[in-house]
Order: structure tokens, then C-alpha cells, then sequence
């Protein structure tokens, strides 16, 4: 069965493997630059040096471990502008042998934020790329808003009509454009299915894997009819982390007094 969840550890295996591939590049360049360039070869092997005898001296010696870090800080920069001008000398980009990553954000892992992660906007477009595909909702890169072409309509007056077959798409999509704006970037265009659904109990399991705007509209689809006798509800369960952690937290834990106050209550027990 094909689900976020598995979409996603789907995705994180991609990236993953496209880690691997950046390391693999990373090693290419270098070998690269260090054939081409026997002062880059040095530099490289002078820095690599420098870092590890900084590391055994500020260990040896903790108390002047500041004054080695900043030591050693000085050192690098000279050899990092060394290390450019080699590069740009054996026509070689000065930036080379920088780590290399698709993604400037969260470099290849999913993730970006500290202390709590959240998914980074190249995993979220990576799965719902996939959700669409499986929606049949793919090519969307190609049908869109702004490929859409009005002039295939008529531009004719329609007999009866005051507005042309043109001037109609043109208000309809208006209408669809503010519809969709409707919606935060970040949501999952899935929710569209449900704007008509009649949902009688509502149960999520994991909801720090939906975001707040998600929760709410779906909750909005809570309704039946008086002459069933159901009475409309919505249950959740989660594990602590994932990327709704902290709405989740914020609105099921610090906003009422779980933890803060201690009930205390007498029972009398009658023995006969």
C-alpha cells in the first residue's frame, strides 16, 4: 500500500544513495585537482596536517586549547587561499573542492532545523511528486496555471451570452487560482478530495506527520446526518518528534495543565 510514510522512507533512501554518489564525486574532484596540480596536492595534505595537530594539542593541553583553535583558524584561511589560486591556476572552478550536495538547504538529508528537525522543501516536493504520480495527478510541471493557454478559446460573443468562451475561462480561472491560493504551499494538495466528504469518525495515527491546517480542515468534514444518532469525532495518536512535533505539542500539551497540577482525594474505606 502506498502511503506518506512509505513515500517518504522511499525518498530518504534516495538521499541516501545520492550522499553516497556526492562522496563519490568529492573523492573524483579531488583526485582530480591533486593530478593536475602538484601544489594542490600539498596544500591539501598541509591542512589535513594542521587540523589533526590542532586536535591532539588542544586535547593535550585543554587550557590553551582556545588559543591553538584560534591559532590554527588563522593557518587555514591562508592555506584555503592558497588552495584557490592552485585551483584557479590549473583551470580548476576556486571552488572545486567544496562538498558537493543538490540541496544548499539541508545537504542531502531531509532535513533542516535545530533542535527539531523538519523536513526540508526537497523532501516534501520529492514525496509529493510521488503522491501525485500514484494520484495520477503527474505532468503537473507541465499543466498548470501558468501553462495554460486562454487563446484556445473563441473570442467570439456567444449568442445570448454577454461574455465570450474566453472571457468565461478567463473568470473560471480566477476562481481556481484563488482557490488553490487558498491552500499553503506546504500542504498536501490530497486534502482537495475531501472538501465534499462526510466523515462520521475521524482517527489519525501519528498526527506529528500532518501539519496544523491539515488537521483543522479535515476536522471541518466532521458531520452526519441527525437521523443516524452518530455523534461526530476525531481521535488521534502519536509518537513524540516528526515534523508536526511542535504544534502537536503546543496544542495538546502546553496549552492545558498536563503535568502541573496534582489531584489529591480521600477515600473512605468502610470494612464490615
Amino acid at each position: 500500500m502506498l502511503s506518506r510514510e512509505n513515500v517518504t522512507r522511499e525518498a530518504l533512501s534516495g538521499l541516501e544513495a545520492q550522499r553516497a554518489a556526492n562522496m563519490m564525486e568529492e573523492k573524483r574532484r579531488r583526485t582530480e585537482a591533486e593530478e593536475k596540480s602538484p601544489a594542490v596536492k600539498e596544500l591539501l595534505a598541509r591542512r589535513q596536517r594542521l587540523f589533526f595537530s590542532g586536535v591532539r594539542g588542544a586535547f593535550a593541553s585543554p587550557q590553551k586549547a582556545k588559543e591553538i583553535s584560534g591559532s590554527m583558524q588563522r593557518e587555514m584561511e591562508d592555506i584555503n587561499a592558497r588552495l584557490r589560486m592552485a585551483l584557479t591556476a590549473c583551470g580548476l572552478p576556486e571552488d572545486y573542492l567544496q562538498p558537493v550536495y543538490r540541496c544548499a538547504l539541508c545537504r542531502d538529508t531531509g532535513y533542516v532545523g535545530e533542535p527539531v528537525h523538519e523536513q526540508c522543501a526537497c523532501l516534501k516536493r520529492a514525496v509529493m511528486n510521488r503522491l501525485y504520480q500514484a494520484e495520477g495527478l503527474q505532468g503537473l510541471e507541465r499543466e498548470n496555471f501558468t501553462s495554460f493557454d486562454e487563446r484556445i478559446f473563441p473570442d467570439e460573443p456567444i449568442e445570448g451570452r454577454k461574455l465570450t468562451q474566453r472571457a468565461y475561462i478567463r473568470k473560471i480561472r480566477a476562481y481556481c487560482e484563488a482557490y488553490a491560493d487558498a491552500f499553503a504551499e506546504d500542504e498536501g494538495k490530497g486534502l482537495l478530495r475531501y472538501q465534499g466528504a462526510e466523515i462520521h469518525w475521524l482517527y489519525f495515527d501519528e498526527l506529528t506527520h500532518f501539519t496544523q491546517p491539515m488537521y483543522e480542515y479535515l476536522r471541518t468534514r466532521l458531520r452526519a446526518n441527525k437521523k443516524l444518532g452518530i455523534v461526530p469525532c476525531v481521535r488521534c495518536a502519536s509518537n513524540p518528534g516528526g515534523p508536526g512535533h511542535s504544534w502537536v505539542k503546543n496544542y495538546f500539551v502546553d496549552r492545558t495543565d498536563v503535568g502541573k497540577k496534582t489531584y489529591q482525594r480521600m477515600v473512605e474505606v468502610k470494612r464490615e
